[in-house]
């Protein structure tokens, strides 16, 4: 799949709705689907073990990530982040995951990519996701162990981490998972 945009910070919205656009169109079989920014650490042992506690019938409406609430919009000019009045005229956003690790079932991900096309694009990717959630009434399950920050690494530490930012290492990225995995294998046996 292909569109023809500036790869920039202030496209993530139109990246988003790619990604939901392929999944939808090419994993339709898929029973979940997650989000990552590539710096992020993932531990997939711990995905699986969050997936399976979802109850299928939160299926249709449900997504997991780091959850923000009463987030203010910035409105001072010289922010990265700043948005005008005109762009989002409110004073608070709606609730929303952040975008660089979420999860959420293929049903759920089918009626936001529908919404999506119906929804006024922001540059703000995971505000823009958290306004379409809260258009179709869908329910956020807040995961602490989602870390949109880096959580300084500690073998020990990350054994419940599911994922966290910061990992623009490839080696480095390689070494914690190589550690956890090992812990894991040792745990098993």
């Amino acid at each position: 799949m292909q569109q023809f945009f500036q790869d920039a910070y202030f496209n993530n919205t139109l990246k988003l709705m790619m990604g939901f656009q392929w999944a939808v169109e090419y994993c339709a079989n898929a029973q979940f689907v997650a989000f990552f920014d590539d710096d992020y650490f993932v531990n997939i042992n711990n995905v699986v073990k969050m997936l399976k506690s979802i109850k299928p019938t939160e299926f249709s409406n449900t997504v997991i990530g780091y959850v923000w609430n009463n987030a203010m919009p910035f409105r001072l000019k010289d922010s990265k982040w700043y948005i005008s009045l005109q762009e989002y005229p409110y004073r608070f956003f709606p609730p929303y995951v952040t975008a660089g690790s979420f999860f959420l079932p293929m049903m759920t991900a089918e009626r936001l990519y529908v919404a999506m096309q119906y929804t006024q694009i922001i540059r703000f990717d995971d505000v823009f996701l958290g306004i379409v959630a809260w258009k179709l009434k869908t329910r956020l399950l807040h995961n602490p162990n989602l870390y949109f920050y880096y959580l300084p690494y500690d073998v020990f530490q990350y054994r419940k981490v599911i994922a966290s930012h910061g990992f623009d290492d490839q080696e480095f990225l390689y070494k914690a998972w190589k550690e956890q995995a090992e812990l894991d294998i040792n745990s098993a046996q």
